[in-house]
């Protein structure tokens, strides 16, 4: 009975938190107000990636690499039951599948998105796995979201990949100046923070390593996989196995990251997002850059 007493204390408090935070969100970010984190609904709905890439290279522009969200695990399990009977043997030898769970997805209607149609514009809502997460991560991940959400209410076309980087960079900021007079989140958020950072430069470097290897050689690319693999084990243990495929997955996440934190580097989230505001399209690095330095 007490653990049950206990588990609800806790559920309450987050979701006391998430208020606070999209309310944060608005009032001292800035942000665009919306309806997400407003319904809590099953684990049966959370959302599953499910990524292929060929295993002759990490090519997100490839025809043999596909990423697509679904609504369950069922789901996923399903496409992947079909592509292994509806695949031939050969061709579904040379490609690599990885499957993740998705903390929060803004699903849009990119063909006509309309600021006063609710309806084309499916929120991100909260899942058991929200309401079990540290505290000290709540506030990123609305945040994190919520810049999408931002982003398209606005009509501002930005780059997938510079986009995600810029909304963990926010999320990352946003918390530690919701957080400012707690010492011992702002503790547990940096520890996290040094974490996904080390975790997402790991990735890119071989991303990169792995790639260039593919050109000369495949074999030689998969003999690299499998040392990437063990050097994985070593550093971020209790992790899932790793292919071309969970490379491909984070790309949105490592690829822009280090240089896009770079040039937000002045912790000063509003301002950013004040000025990214003001703009209707930032496909480069370089239109980010000459954005934020106005």
């Amino acid at each position: 009975m007490y653990a049950v007493i206990r588990l609800v204390s806790i559920h309450t408090e987050r979701l006391q938190l998430i208020n606070d935070v999209k309310k944060f969100c608005v009032e001292e970010l800035g942000l665009t107000s919306n309806n997400s984190f407003t319904k809590i609904i099953s684990d049966q709905r959370l959302y599953y990636i499910l990524c292929i890439s060929p295993k002759n290279g990490i090519k997100p522009n490839s025809p043999l690499t596909g990423v697509a969200y679904y609504n369950s695990l069922a789901e996923v399990n399903f496409i992947t039951r079909y592509a292994q009977s509806s695949i031939t043997k050969k061709l579904f030898s040379e490609i690599d599948i990885c499957v993740q769970e998705v903390l929060a997805k803004v699903k849009t209607d990119e063909k006509d998105i309309q600021l006063t149609n609710e309806d084309i514009v499916e929120k991100t809502q909260i899942t058991q796995t929200v309401l079990d997460m540290p505290k000290a991560l709540i506030p990123g991940l609305i945040i994190h979201e919520n810049f999408h959400m931002h982003a398209l209410l606005n009509r501002i076309n930005i780059d997938y990949y510079i986009e995600e980087s810029i909304a963990d960079t926010l999320g990352y900021q946003g918390s530690k100046q919701y957080y400012k007079n707690n010492t011992i989140v702002l503790k547990e958020l940096e520890e996290h923070n040094n974490y996904q950072q080390r975790f997402y430069c790991w990735c890119n470097m071989y991303t990169k390593r792995l790639n260039k290897t593919y050109r000369i050689s495949v074999p030689e690319g998969r003999k690299m996989l499998m040392e990437a693999q063990e050097d994985y084990k070593n550093n971020f243990p209790g992790e899932p196995d790793i292919n071309n495929a969970f490379f491909m997955m984070w790309l949105p996440y490592t690829e822009r990251n280090t240089a896009v934190r770079k040039i937000l580097r002045k912790e000063n989230p509003r301002e950013h997002i004040n000025k990214i505001s003001r703009c209707a399209q930032i496909m480069t690095l370089k239109e980010l850059e000459k954005i934020i330095k106005s």
